[in-house]
């Protein structure tokens, strides 16, 4: 295994990780691991990257479905787990506080309700 690929395989595994650690949905930090693994990818020799491609991707990200309730309680606890994470930038918190008031925007008073209920469980 050369080191371009070593230094692929452990950038491709922080990635699952960081996918995985905000349920399958974009990470804040994600657009500069995969600027990174681009880097290494264009040191690749062919039969390495055909030897990665053969395995499919490797995604993990998941679409924003379920209801407005569920997108807005989704963007709340990832909102607490980038409160606590230092490398989240106050641009990246400013952008996500933007998104949770668009979603916010799009609720009816009921789901508001359904909301406000679920905060204080």
């Amino acid at each position: 295994m050369s080191d371009a690929l070593d230094q692929y395989r452990t950038l491709q595994a922080r990635l699952i990780a960081l996918r995985r650690r905000y349920d399958g949905y974009e990470a804040p930090q994600e657009e500069a691991l995969l600027e990174e693994m681009t880097a290494v990818w264009l040191r690749l020799t062919a039969s390495e990257r055909q030897g990665i491609e053969a395995e499919g991707p490797v995604t993990l990200i998941r679409t924003h479905d379920g209801s407005p309730v569920q997108r807005y309680q989704h963007l709340e606890a990832v909102w607490l787990r980038m409160r606590a994470d230092p490398a989240v930038t106050e641009v990246q918190r400013d952008a996500h506080l933007d998104a949770m008031d668009v979603v916010w925007d799009q609720l009816t008073e009921a789901e508001r309700s359904e909301v406000s209920r679920s905060q204080r469980r």
